[in-house]
């Protein structure tokens, strides 16, 4: 299988799998882990605050066990009968630097759209009643860049969302809000006899029988203190040598270690005892990274890079990224518990502590294979992301909106990386690559963002970007990446900015006969003169558009450039013939079954046909249109739910008989404009 087939049968089985009807689970959450011992007592507390307060922190030093306890908290709600929730949701943020990023995520979990909810309180309306937990999986770094975003978030939410509650599992707590107090939960050491318990049975069959209860266990247990994390790199190291040797070697480490602030955290760093078990985790960390660097030098150079994708890098991409014996790196990690797999795609990543120890050792990779591993990592991503692109328009569109999202982080640390290593040379192939990966992965990102409400952080990472791409001469991706930031511009009415780009991006596609990218940037120039209303010089740049995809036969194109030019129609008060153009756009798309496109150009037809006073064929066509939006899940179809106070989209019956009223309006729609004697792609003038 290609590595394009395997990235689309992975996107394939990404829908949530649902629940039986009537069961309530932590939508997303990994599976319980199967060295997780004891808690209780925690558990019972953590609960018994989710039943107290609709904010609870579950707090503790890094590696103590925090999401385990969380999700055991959250398991055992949805199962409590005076909470009586109705969904539970898991999402994890690391390396989330901003509260909006938060809510895009959220209302991608609840099915919203996020462009219908541009702030807190709008989310919280749409979420309404309904009984939900909201666990957010590693807050802290979230919390340290944006307090006051996510105190404001937060306390939207829980003032419009009467019925909501939320547990943040996280090194810091986010602080008292007005209307609502934070309840925390200190996760800490575990007991004697649980420690003891979960690292025998990490450690398994590779400690021998008579290590078992041994005076050299039990020091080694005293000094990991009940550390969860140090306990399972340790356990690890069973049987690979004496287990006082590993003590003292641990203890070697303790006493020459300087722990880096980044482990620490203001609120946690107050005590000796604090500091002392964050240094022993980092001993641990210690412990367990140098033989596997001096043993399998590739593991520990891909235990390293992990630290680039803080969301996990999704499975399908690791062979992508590291070579043909990825797998077998990545099964010695996980057998030493130096990374996780997490979610449907299972995204391989690094647990919080283990990333920032790991981004610590990236310095000791040559530039130039961190230039190579950059190139790859962008080469897997621009694949991974064409594929999710793909899905706009289909059922799961949701789905890959929100697993896009998860990746800016990445695209942003890889971009970082890329600022502390050599470029290579102009024009070099080297350089021709990189960019061309670039390109690639940034231009379906963008589109992907558009739809998620996140193009005004997306221009941020595409400007960072283009100076990139720019200093390698990479004339195809650079053009790629203007057009992309354009439609971006737009999107944010930086109207000046997008024409600059697009004019950028124009002769680039000119001068390497790119006819499509050409065509793409044409329609984009329309939409900008569309903003600036001046829909009849639009009208001329999206049939310049549709000359071009009729030259390459892109169907898709031809149908889009319809669509524009009927929204320029409008624009110029003549509804007529934007009905006319939107029915062959229809047609197109009915051929094609973009359930998306077939909806957008149906809203669009509706509003010609109200414009033209033809009320119930208007009415058809938004039935047609809600028909389409419920077979893919997209958040129109709950708009048309609430506009109509019908919750059940529209029944065979119910299409058959709009279908018929649509059509019979556009054939006659069509006779008028003939009679008339226009013709609907001359150009159009001042009415």
């Amino acid at each position: 299988m290609s590595f394009v087939e395997a990235v689309e049968a992975e996107v394939d089985s990404l829908r949530e799998p649902q629940a039986p009807h009537g069961e309530v689970v932590v939508e997303g959450a990994p599976p319980p882990w199967r060295h997780f011992r004891g808690r209780n007592d925690e558990i019972a507390r953590g609960l018994a605050h989710v039943r107290r307060s609709r904010l609870v922190s579950v707090t503790g030093l890094p590696g103590m066990g925090k999401t385990e306890v969380s999700l055991e908290i959250a398991r055992q709600a949805v199962r409590d009968p005076s909470l009586r929730l109705e969904r539970a949701v898991w999402l994890a943020l690391d390396e989330v630097v901003d509260a909006d990023a938060l809510r895009v995520r959220l209302a991608l979990a609840f099915g919203l759209d996020p462009k219908a909810c541009p702030d807190g309180a709008a989310l919280a309306r749409h979420v309404g009643a309904l009984r939900a937990l909201v666990l957010l999986d590693n807050a802290e770094d979230l919390i340290a860049a944006d307090r006051a975003g996510l105190q404001g978030l937060v306390e939207a939410l829980l003032h419009g969302g009467p019925s909501l509650r939320l547990l943040l599992s996280t090194r810091r707590r986010l602080g008292d809000l007005r209307d609502q107090d934070e309840l925390e939960l200190l996760v800490n050491r575990l007991p004697a006899a649980e420690a003891e318990e979960a690292f025998l049975s990490a450690a398994g069959a590779r400690l021998a029988p008579e290590a078992r209860g041994s005076g050299e266990l039990g020091d080694l247990l005293e000094w990991l203190d009940g550390h969860p994390l140090s306990l399972m790199l340790i356990a690890r190291l069973a049987g690979s040598a004496p287990l006082a040797t590993l003590l003292s070697r641990l203890r070697a480490n303790e006493v020459e270690l300087v722990v880096d602030e980044a482990f620490l955290d203001d609120d946690l760093n107050a005590t000796l005892d604090k500091k002392l078990r964050t240094k022993r985790l980092v001993s641990s960390m210690n412990l367990s990274f140098l033989p596997l660097r001096e043993r399998h030098p590739e593991a520990a150079e891909m235990l390293v890079w992990l630290s680039c994708f803080p969301a996990g890098l999704p499975a399908v991409l690791v062979p992508q990224v590291f070579g043909p014996d990825a797998e077998a790196r990545k099964a010695l990690l996980l057998r030493a518990y130096l990374v996780e797999e997490q979610g449907p795609e299972r995204r391989l990543g690094l647990p919080a502590p283990l990333r920032a120890f790991a981004a610590r050792q990236a310095s000791a990779l040559a530039p130039e294979r961190r230039l190579e591993l950059v190139a790859s990592s962008f080469e897997a991503h621009a694949g991974w992301l064409r594929v999710l692109h793909g899905r706009l328009g289909q059922p799961g569109a949701r789905e890959a909106i929100e697993r896009a999202a998860r990746d800016e982080a990445s695209l942003a640390t890889l971009l970082r990386t890329l600022d502390n290593v050599p470029l290579p040379p102009p024009g070099s192939d080297r350089a021709t690559e990189l960019a061309a990966a670039m390109g690639d992965a940034f231009a379906p990102f963008a589109r992907l963002m558009t739809f998620s409400g996140r193009a005004r952080i997306t221009i941020d990472l595409g400007e960072h970007l283009r100076r990139a791409v720019e200093s390698m001469s990479g004339a195809a991706p650079l053009a790629a990446t203007e057009k992309a930031l354009g439609d971006l511009y737009v999107r944010t009415d930086r109207l000046k900015e997008a024409e600059e780009a697009y004019h950028r991006a124009l002769p680039i596609y000119s001068s390497i006969e790119d006819r499509l990218g050409e065509a793409n940037t044409l329609s984009g120039l329309g939409n900008l003169l569309v903003a600036h209303g001046d829909p009849l010089t639009a009208f001329a740049r999206y049939l310049e558009a549709l000359a071009l995809h009729q030259r390459v036969d892109n169907q898709l194109g031809v149908a889009a450039a319809h669509c524009y030019l009927a929204r320029a129609a409008m624009a110029a008060a003549r509804p007529l013939r934007a009905a006319v153009l939107g029915r062959w756009a229809l047609k197109i798309f009915e051929g094609m079954e973009d359930e998306f496109d077939q909806m957008l150009t149906l809203r669009d037809l509706s509003q010609a046909l109200y414009r033209l006073d033809r009320e119930e064929p208007a009415s058809a066509a938004l039935v047609l249109a809600w028909s389409h939006a419920a077979a893919i899940k997209d958040p129109f179809a709950a708009h048309m739910a609430q506009q109509t106070g019908h919750e059940a989209p529209p029944d065979a019956d119910d299409v058959q008989i709009a279908r018929a009223l649509l059509t019979a309006a556009l054939s006659a729609c069509e006779a008028e404009l003939q009679a008339s004697g226009e013709d609907p792609y001359a150009p159009l003038t001042p009415p």
